[in-house]
């Protein structure tokens, strides 16, 4: 159960990076 808690919540902070990045990249593409 501690495994899986850690592994969702590592997934969780790398999408959570991911939408991030993508995000300040756009606003960089935008101007």
């Amino acid at each position: 159960l501690n495994l899986v808690l850690i592994f969702s919540s590592l997934l969780f902070f790398i999408i959570m990076n991911f939408l991030m990045y993508s995000i300040l990249a756009f606003h960089c593409l935008m101007y």
